[in-house]
């Protein structure tokens, strides 16, 4: 028995996804967030 995967699911970072004329990126500021980040400037690398 095969199993079908089903490609209509959205995963979180696909929903936060950015696309334009060069291409998907994400706003770190979102990926924070879904990451779990207590602050967002911990997100940064010093």
């Amino acid at each position: 028995m095969t199993k079908k995967i089903s490609t209509s699911q959205t995963t979180i970072f696909e929903s936060i996804k950015k696309v334009d004329e060069q291409g998907e990126y994400w706003f770190a500021r979102d990926l924070a967030l879904i990451l779990d980040y207590q602050d967002y400037r911990n997100f940064w690398k010093y």
